[in-house]
Formats: C-alpha cells, structure tokens, sequence
C-alpha cells in the first residue's frame, strides 16, 4: 500500500493551481506555487499518480503538498523549516 501524508482540503483556481489551504479548520491562502511536478507510478498493481506542488502561503510557511488523481484527494507531504 503506498504511503500518504495527512489529509488536507485544498481550493484551486481557475487553472488548477492549489489557492487555499484548510488543514485543522484553518484555512491559509496559497500565495504562490514555487514547483509543480508529476509522479506516475505503478507498483505491485497499485496506480499512483500524483501532481506536487511546493506551495508557499501568506503566512509564510511553504508546504509540499499532491493532489492524487486516483483518488482525487489532497495530502500534505512536507512542512519545510
């Protein structure tokens, strides 16, 4: 079974692209996305395909987070210092 990271609600906007964040009940705007990249993957008959984005919010905290398009739920991979 492939590993996730915490659960996280996210909004996009018009092209896609992450806008918001709410991740326990609090919501933070994306103020820019840093990198985008994909990851398809297929191991032991389990499909993996997820769009990552390095996000950095208006509060200043960047987040890695992915967008798993099996699924089509959001994760919260890394928090960076």
């Amino acid at each position: 079974m492939a590993v996730r990271g915490e659960r996280v609600e996210v909004s996009v906007d018009a092209r896609g692209d992450p806008s918001g964040i709410r991740r326990g009940g609090r919501v933070q705007t994306v103020a820019a996305v840093h990198e985008r990249w994909r990851l398809e993957d297929g191991w032991w008959g389990q499909e993996e395909q997820r769009c990552y984005y390095r996000v950095q919010t208006s509060r200043g905290a960047v987040f890695d987070i992915y967008h798993d398009l099996v699924s089509d739920e959001w994760y919260l991979d890394r928090v960076h210092d």
